[in-house]
């Protein structure tokens, strides 16, 4: 509805963000809730700290990070 979570699903799908599927609900979850926070215009340090509570052996979150960052970008 306001477009924060569209905004998030499309750039972690359109990035190398998607990694494994057992972490990724979480993360779908977690991140877009934190955008929606008036202050949240995150940059890798706030993200690495948003994403610390969603463990995955899977991944190097770098991606990640970068696709919370990039999503926070095209909020409208």
């Amino acid at each position: 509805a306001d477009g924060i979570l569209t905004a998030f699903h499309t750039v972690f799908h359109d990035t190398p963000a998607l990694q494994c599927c057992f972490f990724t609900p979480g993360r779908l979850l977690t991140v877009p809730a934190f955008l929606r926070e008036p202050s949240a215009a995150p940059a890798e340090s706030e993200s690495r700290e948003v994403l610390s509570g969603h463990r995955c052996r899977c991944t190097g979150y770098q991606h990640i990070v970068e696709a919370v960052v990039q999503a926070s970008r095209s909020l409208p």
